[in-house]
């Protein structure tokens, strides 16, 4: 009989197997390894272990039940192995894992004037948002304000894609190691190019401020030894 071992992943308490735990150990330490010298590695990390929690709670039956080894190589199997994704960006379109999966209803955070509800129905129904805004002014307008309500309840039903899981399953696109480190790596370089964007900004203010002083001063009257 193999011992039990209580775990806290993500948050979310499990029972498991000790030779589950180890196969679970082992894979999320070649994960941290692969990942070393990923720019984003710490949100990589924690957003795979949030969807392993995620797959386990889907396994869980019960309150008490134990995930074994079925279930943790199961899950590795959803995932993939670290070694398969790393430095592989270039074959993106020969990879299987690419493929599209079934979408789920989200608001977007990341693209939102109100709540976020216009985006993630676009993306739930594959329709460009700008066409949804559009839709949802002219019926409130001819609505004499009575969508207002029917949004509120959209904004409050449909749950926020807070989780890099949650933006990949909005988007209908399947969560694994990959698509996380891409979709994570993306972000990381669009924050980099705007902060990069920003400095320059401010470096070109600067030089033009000293350029303007320098001007100030070599255009400025001279003091008349003679009358001193």
């Amino acid at each position: 009989m193999n011992k039990t071992i209580n775990i806290n992943l993500a948050s979310t308490f499990f029972h498991m197997d000790e030779s589950a735990y180890a196969i679970l150990k082992s894979y999320l330490n070649e994960l941290e390894s692969a990942f070393k010298n990923t720019a984003g590695k710490d949100e990589i990390l924690k957003d795979i272990e949030a969807r392993i929690a995620e797959l386990f709670q889907e396994r869980k039956t019960n309150p008490d039940y134990v995930i074994n080894e079925i279930d943790v190589n199961n899950i590795i199997a959803i995932l993939g192995q670290p070694k398969d994704f790393i430095l592989e960006e270039e074959e993106e379109t020969s990879n299987p894992k690419s493929s599209i999966s079934e979408k789920k209803l989200f608001r977007d955070p990341e693209d939102k004037y109100i709540g976020g509800v216009a985006s993630g129905l676009g993306y739930y129904f594959g329709i460009d948002t700008s066409w949804l805004r559009l839709l949802w002014i002219l019926f409130a307008l001819f609505s004499i304000g009575t969508l207002f309500p029917v949004y509120l309840i959209l904004w409050i039903i449909i749950p926020e894609a807070k989780t890099t899981a949650d933006k990949l399953k909005m988007k209908g696109e399947p969560v694994n190691i990959d698509t996380i480190q891409k979709k994570i790596k993306k972000e990381f370089d669009e924050v980099s190019s705007k902060i990069k964007e920003v400095d320059y900004k401010k470096t070109t203010e600067s030089l033009k401020k000293i350029q303007n002083l320098f001007r100030f001063f070599r255009g400025a009257p001279q003091a008349d030894s003679d009358n001193n």
